[in-house]
């Protein structure tokens, strides 16, 4: 689409009401001009999600945990954010983020001119969070991810919100996955932040779970990231079934050329 200053960007993907965007949301949404709820799980503040101490551990397609990249936000991400968050959200802002990072978020947000911020942290238990070898502390590994709610000042929504969310992080198998998150959780939060004449957007797309569960739920989507190989698995997921959407291949993200979950046909609710 044409943005406010008459830049047209392509998009990457494009169809039913969810668009995908190639680059980085803060040259991508001045560009686009689009507004909307902002449900998002940018990069955490923190190295908590580092688990290469864990060397004995298997993520869902067999490789170590240590192998899947976890780049950690600046404060400078977060603020760039919560700038882009002052312009173009129109409704609620929901991001993920570990303790530290939920907090400077809370404070940038609180900065700005057109966002409130909501008077609780939002929290996301996971249940059972990681299986540990036996004999190793599970107190290492943390079942609680924070959020950060906050929402535009206009907004009005009468409706009781939740702020936190009980969605086991297993995979068909059982098996638990190591970051992304459930597409179930996803839904979830996009029913009770959302309403469906509301466009949601994700600036920190990844693998696509925010925008499954838009469509899953009758909504349109923007979804913007920056890496094209996530851009390419993404798109392959929203061009299945509803009710038919895969698990995002880690293999692919990696340039891997062993088969994975997309081309073997194995379905299930959660990214990787």
């Amino acid at each position: 689409g044409c943005g406010l200053h008459g830049v047209c960007m392509k998009p990457y993907y494009e169809h039913a009401g969810i668009t995908i965007y190639h680059g980085d949301c803060r040259e991508v949404l001045p560009c686009v001009g689009a507004s909307g709820a902002f449900i998002t799980d940018p990069p955490y503040l923190t190295a908590e999600r580092d688990l290469s101490r864990f060397t004995s551990l298997r993520r869902a397609d067999g490789a170590p945990c240590s192998e899947i990249p976890y780049d950690a936000a600046t404060p400078e991400l977060l603020r760039d954010l919560a700038a882009i968050a002052d312009v173009y959200c129109a409704g609620f802002f929901v991001g993920f983020n570990d303790f530290d990072g939920v907090c400077l978020l809370r404070t940038l947000l609180a900065r700005c001119t057109n966002i409130q911020v909501t008077s609780a942290v939002g929290g996301w238990f996971r249940g059972l969070g990681l299986v540990l070898p036996a004999g190793r502390n599970t107190t290492a590994c943390k079942d609680l991810e924070f959020l950060a709610i906050a929402k535009h000042k206009d907004y009005r929504e009468p409706r009781d919100r939740r702020s936190c969310f009980q969605t086991p992080n297993a995979a068909p198998s059982g098996q638990f996955v190591v970051g992304g998150k459930p597409l179930r959780l996803m839904s979830e939060i996009v029913q009770f932040y959302t309403r469906r004449d509301e466009t949601v957007i994700d600036p920190f797309m990844g693998a696509g779970t925010t925008l499954a569960a838009a469509k899953n739920t009758n909504r349109r989507a923007i979804g913007i990231e920056i890496d094209e190989r996530r851009c390419e698995i993404t798109a392959k997921r929203l061009s299945q079934e509803v009710m038919q959407f895969r698990e995002p291949c880690m293999a692919l993200l990696k340039n891997d050329p062993r088969p994975c979950g997309l081309e073997r046909g194995h379905t299930g609710e959660h990214a990787i």
